[in-house]
């Protein structure tokens, strides 16, 4: 006998769990999640299904324009089927083409625009320059990903700031040790401990390779 049992571990994976009571295993299978961000993927899915909607109606109402305008009771045996039906799927297919090109770029555009935005906001962070403040458009994606690399470099900043004081210091520390009595030595000495514990805790909080 199976028993399953399924452990959603993260957004991306579920673990799936095979018992089986007759060997007495345990089976583990990973199987990708498909909607990590399900907003978002089902706004996409909602428009490309209108576009996809639209265009056939649109194509099938200008055929039928086409159709209804160019045939004559009167003659319509005389008439060839390709020069009436052709003719009207063309320019139906192109009218329906011009339109979701337009509605394609229009669509293209809220996601080209924050996707070049960050490509600069991280070939900024790389060159080490953290003055860089990710604002988007209103009607553009991705902002909770324009906020989340403004707290990064938000954060990163104030650890820079902090490891920058603790720096400065323990360089006014060490000026002050020479000529100095023993005491005197001895107290600069302990500041100087204390500002590289500083340093280390902070530098304790980055995961580095």
């Amino acid at each position: 006998m199976l028993i399953l049992y399924t452990c959603l571990l993260n957004y991306k994976y579920s673990i799936i769990i095979v018992h089986n009571n007759k060997i007495g295993g345990l089976y583990m299978f990973v199987r990708k999640n498909f909607l990590i961000n399900k907003p978002f993927q089902f706004k996409m899915i909602m428009i490309f299904a209108l576009i996809i909607i639209f265009s056939s109606n649109l194509t099938a109402a200008l055929i039928y324009a086409f159709l209804s305008g160019a045939i004559d009771l009167s003659n319509i045996i005389s008439i060839s089927s390709d020069n009436i039906i052709l003719p009207s799927i063309f320019v139906a297919q192109a009218i329906s083409i011009l339109f979701i090109l337009f509605l394609g770029i229009f669509i293209t555009h809220t996601l080209a625009g924050p996707i070049y935005r960050f490509e600069k906001a991280i070939k900024m962070v790389s060159d080490k320059d953290l003055t860089v403040n990710f604002n988007l458009r209103k009607n553009d994606e991705f902002k909770h990903l324009a906020n989340l690399i403004n707290d990064m470099v938000k954060r990163l900043n104030s650890e820079l700031l902090k490891m920058e004081k603790t720096l400065a210091t323990i360089k006014d520390s060490a000026d002050k040790i020479p000529g100095k009595e023993e005491h005197e030595v001895k107290k600069h000495t302990e500041d100087m401990k204390k500002a590289i514990f500083e340093l280390t805790s902070i530098l304790k909080d980055f995961k580095l390779k």
